[in-house]
């Protein structure tokens, strides 16, 4: 095999990992989005409640998580992500 075609592959292979990365990171954004507006829809008229989807495009995959942790008690899926976390950012 070429080098140039080691090299194809090697960004390749990169680059699928990104998007997969990129894809959970807009999955906890969505699950976040769809709690928020239980948690308003339940509230309505009785509490107020200042949770907004609004700031959640800013957030980074660990703010996320942060957030995610609030809603969801699935302690090996937390943990999971916040291992990726660590490997996504080398």
């Amino acid at each position: 095999m070429s080098k140039t075609r080691e090299h194809e592959d090697c960004l390749r292979e990169l680059a699928q990992g990104l998007l997969q990365f990129q894809f959970m990171e807009e999955g906890l954004r969505i699950y976040l989005e769809r709690a928020y507006r239980l948690v308003r829809h339940k509230m309505l008229g009785g509490l107020t409640v200042r949770l907004s989807e609004t700031g959640l495009n800013g957030k980074t995959m660990k703010q996320l998580l942060a957030e995610f942790k609030k809603f969801n008690g699935n302690d090996g899926l937390i943990q999971e992500i916040s291992q990726l976390i660590g490997t996504r950012n080398d």
